[in-house]
């Protein structure tokens, strides 16, 4: 039997945690889409939608992954806790849509080194998998009572994956 390892270099600045942003295709461009699938990563998306940024304050968004038992075999279920500041008319009317479609498809940009700034540049995307896609599961509006209080809405989204995020190399919003 051989046996072998994955190394990890403990100098690696890319190891902090958080998620820097996050993005979601927009539903009219999911049904359609394709996804080339080479060695854990993908390396190219086809959607003809755009992708749109859920722009929130620095290092608040959470993504945790639980693997839970589903029909016998084992699923990924992803949670992305997104806290948006200030609603406005535009962040209402992007809820509403993404309240009305279970086929989004997230990209997230890991944080870099909080030492120097430094992004690792990880993209990772969830839900390229047909009726597994990513849904809006949770809507929490909070005004608070009184002047300094946060004025926020609260966006969970859940994805039940077949398989791990994948790490992302095409093409991204940013470039």
């Amino acid at each position: 039997m051989a046996i072998a390892a994955i190394t990890t270099n403990c100098n690696d600045k890319g190891a902090f945690g958080g998620v820097q942003k996050i993005y979601f295709a927009t539903a009219s461009g999911v049904a359609d889409s394709a996804f080339t699938r080479a060695g854990g990563q993908i390396t190219s998306a086809t959607i003809s939608g755009t992708f749109v940024e859920i722009q929130t304050d620095d290092e608040q968004i959470t993504w945790e992954v639980a693997a839970e038992e589903e029909n016998g075999t084992f699923v990924d279920v992803h949670t992305f806790t997104v806290p948006v500041p200030n609603l406005t008319t535009a962040i209402r009317n992007q809820i509403e849509e993404y309240k009305n479609t279970c086929e989004l498809v997230a990209l997230l940009k890991d944080n870099g080194d909080p030492n120097n700034g430094t992004p690792n540049n990880r993209w990772w995307m969830v839900g390229t998998y047909a009726k597994r896609r990513v849904r809006l599961t949770g809507i929490a509006i909070a005004t608070g009572q009184a002047l300094g209080d946060a004025k926020m809405a609260t966006l969970t989204f859940t994805c039940r994956d077949i398989v791990s995020a994948f790490e992302y190399t095409g093409a991204n919003p940013e470039s």
